[in-house]
């Protein structure tokens, strides 16, 4: 009986574990090496530059500038590089962003699902 106890005991505080960890908060910090504006020399791309902000994730398109709110950043080390997910959404959908980071002094991105594409960060503007 006391075995019986123990299991449940421990099936129990398990399950609370799970239940805290699914409401714990998620990292939605940005790292500062992603911060501002990338563009890219692909032609389809050429004219659309993507740009990490602190809370936010923006592409540009045809219409302007499309902000989404970025719900979750995930990384880890990867052969020389970061791979990272952003969980981001809008007007209730979500949506998700995979990439490899690539740090100096070849800085780029390239997405997991487009490996030909190459994106730079754009120099900053000066006032």
């Amino acid at each position: 009986m006391r075995v019986l106890s123990a299991v449940f005991g421990v099936v129990v505080l398990v399950a609370l574990v799970l239940v805290a960890l699914r409401f714990l908060p998620k990292d939605k910090t940005v790292p500062v090496e992603l911060l501002g504006t990338w563009e890219t020399e692909f032609p389809s791309h050429a004219q659309h530059p993507m740009e990490f902000a602190a809370d936010t994730l923006r592409f540009h398109t045809e219409e302007g500038w499309m902000a989404y709110a970025i719900v979750q950043v995930r990384s880890r080390e990867q052969e020389g590089r970061v791979w990272y997910r952003f969980d981001y959404e809008a007007e209730g959908e979500s949506f998700e962003l995979t990439f490899y980071y690539f740090a100096p002094p070849d800085e780029r991105i390239q997405f997991e699902n487009q490996p030909h594409l190459e994106w730079r960060k754009a120099a900053p503007e000066s006032e």
